[in-house]
């Protein structure tokens, strides 16, 4: 992770700040594959060497479980300061 302030991000030369972010983004998907990948091979692995079972929901489902949820997402918004990002991501 990579941060400064807003100010600073604007104090550099503008293909300096586009290849900041640009980069920026390219790391984050890459980043969040990666997670993904990994947190799959571990579960394959439970599956094979340890018996786990697993539930494939369906997207009504998912949808229900987010739903019920997000009073406690919420709750955490409010607990860690971060109602007005929390706000901003639900609106998108």
């Amino acid at each position: 992770m990579l941060c400064f302030s807003e100010s600073r991000l604007q104090s550099f030369p503008k293909d300096l700040q586009d290849a900041i972010v640009k980069a920026g983004l390219e790391a984050g998907r890459w980043h969040r594959k990666a997670e993904v990948a990994m947190g799959q091979e571990i579960i394959d692995k439970l599956v094979a060497n340890h018996g786990l079972k697993t539930i494939d929901f369906t997207a009504a489902q998912k949808a229900e479980m987010a739903q019920r949820a997000m009073p406690e997402v919420e709750k955490y918004a409010r607990q860690v300061g971060a109602e007005d990002i929390f706000k901003t991501i639900r609106e998108m």
